[in-house]
């Protein structure tokens, strides 16, 4: 028995679709392996350089270390911040001047208030206004 014409074209049709299908499948699994190749390449250079910086701040952290236990870093530590003294050593405490309490300069005229200013000045600064500043404001 021989298949009608539009029978054969039915069956090559089918087999032309399945191709098909099939072709699309094979193609999607390739091109998702190939994406998810691709990412594990991303995650592995994001990774490569987190390690990268993990080991620098290691090293950092190290140096950092190492200094800290010197001798000289903790006399000077505990000098300063736990009030160590070595024999032999004096300590001279220099009283920090608050501007409230160095001048009360209400009432004063202009002229009068620049001069008293002008002596709390620091002696630089004081020459400073001597030499520069002093002609510009006559």
């Amino acid at each position: 028995m021989k298949q009608s014409f539009s029978q054969q074209h039915f069956s090559v049709y089918i087999f032309l679709i399945g191709g098909m299908v099939a072709t699309l499948y094979l193609l999607f699994i390739f091109s998702n392996a190939l994406w998810k190749a691709d990412r594990k390449e991303q995650l592995f250079a994001e990774f490569q350089k987190e390690i990268e910086r993990l080991e620098d701040e290691n090293k950092t952290l190290s140096e950092r270390y190492a200094l800290q236990k010197t001798p000289e870093f903790l006399d000077k530590y505990a000098k300063t911040n736990l009030g160590k003294v070595n024999p032999g050593e004096k300590v001279i405490l220099l009283p920090q001047q608050q501007p409230e309490d160095v001048l009360h300069l209400e009432g004063l005229s202009p002229a009068e208030l620049q001069k008293e200013l002008l002596k709390q000045r620091r002696i630089p600064e004081q020459w400073w206004y001597y030499f520069f500043e002093q002609g510009q404001n006559a």
